[in-house]
């Protein structure tokens, strides 16, 4: 079996003894992830302001730049943003949109700069504030005919030998049997069969909403106007929903006349339906250093611990069949609950900015990441996640680099601003692979291996005005990210006529925003 797709399963088909159980590497990869973020002015410059000072959006990568304040600060960010989701399923694109407005930054610093000549602290600073790191908004929608396999197929496999009276009542296996989705074969107590045999057009939506802010304490200190320490403490708050349902028609009605069990039965569509939701508080700490030894150029080094997250999901499933004649079979199950923590990877920016006297600057921050370190675990020591993890050190990108650049020219009050950012995969060469169903062969069996890379791009464009003791910052950003799963998992089996290659939905997200930054310093 392709082991990448063991980590991409959506949510709701991961199973743990029959319960669902919604905790696998799509975390991992959804919280350790981080995009173009702060204000107005880091946006405009493609993220590249860790070595920028005097920027709260600079703080969050870099905290020594809360040292180069002179003045205290207030200010706030908002924005529209525009999501468009493409997706590709067994060959079929099809496209869906959504917008958010929301706000990205607010923070406030407080600046002491009133040191005499002869000292060598040339000022201090603190501020508190947040900066939203990431933003989950999504909708997707995806159609296809699929004539190897049904979701009745993974319920089939998931139940095993398992008979009916020892399956639990909540899981999917039973779920789809109580709504006469699969069943088992001739009167056998632990044989099970789907109802249907593939031949099915599938149909997927999935909106998805949140965001992921940290909540940032701040603390930095001007070392005779050469050197810039600083340090925080951050406090992430992450909120993500998921809602989806995933349709499987009769659209060629060959299902209009069934045997199950002696009884006649006929089958017009299948639904499964669910939502997810998680909360939950995430800890990490920075420290920061930046040298300036000329007016003209500065570096800086920032290191960000691993964030440990206290998380808690809830999750709902439920099923309906449909026939022809209307007639519908309904199942919700239970609500269910699991708190678990997640530790992300750390992050080490390297940062150099460039000053062209008083017309602009140039800036480049380079991060490096170790995916392969991120790990979930729960309270009990329990191994739940023995095999996720396993796969995540083994397939998770251990040497991600993320890239940012931007400039910055000056005109008296007025700034014009440009960059771009290129962030890794979450996954190594190995991990990006999946078995495309749509390239299946019925007469030899065959079907092609093929690699899709989960980078994430950014291209900006900013401008300001600014004075003594006001700002108004704008930029405009366009990302774009790729993000590949499977619809549910199949063991592959080529002589099974691709009854065995799990569907794969791969995604390419465009996020058009606009975001603006008003500000004051006293």
């Amino acid at each position: 079996m392709n082991k990448s797709r063991i980590l991409q399963s959506l949510p709701f088909l991961i199973l743990a003894g029959f319960f669902l159980n919604a905790q696998n590497s799509l975390d991992i990869q959804r919280y350790s992830g981080y995009s173009v973020v702060g204000t107005a002015r880091t946006v405009g410059l493609g993220g590249a302001a860790s070595t920028l000072g005097a920027d709260f959006g600079a703080v969050s990568l870099n905290p020594a730049s809360l040292a180069f304040y002179r003045k205290s600060d207030l200010g706030i960010t908002a924005g529209f943003r525009n999501f468009n989701t493409q997706t590709n399923h067994i060959g079929e694109l099809n496209n869906a949109g959504i917008t958010n407005f929301g706000f990205s930054n607010l923070h406030f610093v407080f600046a002491d700069d009133n040191a005499s000549d002869g000292d060598a602290l040339k000022g201090w600073a603190f501020g508190i504030g947040f900066n939203q790191l990431d933003n989950y908004y999504r909708r997707t929608e995806a159609s296809a005919f699929n004539k190897y396999n049904t979701i009745g197929d993974y319920y089939v496999l998931q139940a095993g030998n398992t008979s009916v009276n020892q399956l639990d009542t909540n899981s999917l296996p039973y779920l789809a049997y109580d709504t006469y989705y699969i069943d088992t074969v001739n009167g056998s107590a632990n044989a099970w069969a789907p109802v249907v045999d593939g031949n099915m057009q599938q149909n997927y939506s999935r909106k998805e909403t949140g965001r992921m802010n940290s909540w940032e304490f701040n603390l930095g200190f001007n070392v005779n106007d050469k050197l810039y320490i600083g340090g925080s403490l951050g406090v992430v708050d992450v909120r993500y929903t998921s809602s989806e349902i995933l349709r499987e028609s009769d659209t060629k009605n060959l299902y209009d006349t069934l045997f199950l069990n002696f009884d006649r039965i006929d089958i017009s569509s299948f639904e499964q339906r669910y939502t997810f939701t998680t909360r939950g508080v995430g800890v990490n700490g920075k420290l920061g250093i930046i040298v300036r030894p000329s007016d003209a150029f500065r570096l800086g080094l920032g290191l960000q611990t691993p964030t440990a997250f206290n998380l808690k999901d809830s999750y709902q499933v439920g099923m309906t069949m449909t026939q022809d004649s209307g007639a519908q079979y309904n199942k919700e199950g239970a609500q269910g609950l699991f708190q678990y923590r997640l530790r992300t990877p750390f992050r080490l920016t390297l940062g150099a900015l460039g000053i062209i006297e008083k017309t602009g600057l140039v800036s480049v921050d380079v991060d490096y990441m170790d995916y392969s370190q991120a790990s979930l675990s729960d309270n009990f020591n329990s191994g739940t996640f023995v095999a996720a993890n396993r796969a995540v050190t083994k397939l998770g990108n251990a040497s991600a680099i993320n890239f940012r650049m931007g400039g910055e020219l000056r005109s008296n009050e007025y700034y014009l601003r440009g960059g771009y950012a290129n962030f890794a995969s979450f996954w190594n060469a190995e991990g990006e692979k999946y078995d495309d169903l749509s390239t299946y062969e019925g007469i030899n069996g065959t079907f092609q291996v093929k690699n899709y890379r989960s980078t994430r791009q950014a291209f900006t464009l900013g401008g300001g005005y600014r004075v003594e003791e006001f700002y108004l910052d704008l930029a405009i950003l366009y990302q774009i990210d790729y993000l590949k799963y499977n619809l549910y998992e199949m063991p592959v089996n080529s002589a099974s006529l691709g009854w065995g290659v799990s569907p794969v939905i791969l995604q390419k997200r465009n996020q058009l925003g606009m975001i603006f930054t008003f500000g004051f310093k006293f």
